[in-house]
C-alpha cells in the first residue's frame, strides 16, 4: 500500500478532499465540524494534513493557529479501513516535523497515553488548554455547531488535554 502523507493538496483535489472530511465530520459525532469554507481555507493554506493510501482519502488533521506560540490540533481522523499504526504514524509524522507546539483535546485515552509516550505530550486540563491559548480555544466553541458538538462529546466522557511539540 502507496502511503502518502502532506500538507499540500494539489489544487484540483481541495474541493473533492474537502468534501470528503466535511461530509465524515458532520456524520461523526467525536468530531467537531467545521465548514466546507473554513477545511476549504485550511487546505489552501496548507494547514489540513492528509494521508492518502493508494491515491485515496484515509485520515487527516486540522492545524489551527490559536496564538502565537500555539496551535490546536483538531479533527484528527482515521477512517477505520485505514487504522493501523503505520498510518497513524505516518500522518503524525507529517504534523510533528514542525517546530510548532499543539494543544489537542481528545476522548480517547490511547491517543493521550500514544503521545505521552511517543511525543512526550505533557497533560493538561480545561484551564490550561484556556490559559495557554489566552481564551481561544473556547471562543472558538461558541458557534451553535461546535456548542452541539461538543454538548454531544461530553456525553461520551471528560475531555483530555494534551500539549505536544516544542518547549
Amino acid at each position: 500500500m502507496a502511503i502518502t502523507a502532506t500538507f499540500q493538496i494539489e489544487p484540483a483535489l481541495i474541493s473533492h478532499v474537502v468534501s470528503q472530511i466535511h461530509e465524515v465530520t458532520a456524520a461523526e459525532p467525536g468530531l467537531t465540524p467545521r465548514s466546507i469554507a473554513r477545511l476549504t481555507e485550511l487546505a489552501q493554506s496548507e494547514k489540513l494534513a492528509v494521508l492518502f493510501a493508494d491515491g485515496k482519502l484515509a485520515g487527516w488533521a486540522a492545524v489551527e493557529k490559536l496564538t502565537k506560540n500555539i496551535s490546536e490540533l483538531g479533527l484528527l481522523y482515521m477512517k477505520p479501513e485505514y487504522r493501523s499504526p503505520e498510518n497513524f504514524n505516518a500522518l503524525a509524522q507529517l504534523i510533528m516535523n514542525s517546530d510548532d507546539r499543539y494543544l489537542l483535546a481528545t476522548y480517547d485515552q490511547i491517543l493521550i497515553r500514544y503521545l505521552k509516550t511517543a511525543w512526550h505530550a505533557k497533560s493538561t486540563n480545561l484551564l490550561g488548554a484556556t490559559l495557554i491559548s489566552r481564551g481561544k480555544f473556547i471562543t472558538k466553541r461558541l458557534n451553535r455547531a461546535s456548542r452541539n458538538a461538543v454538548r454531544s462529546h461530553l456525553k461520551q466522557g471528560k475531555p483530555l488535554y494534551a500539549i505536544v511539540g516544542r518547549r
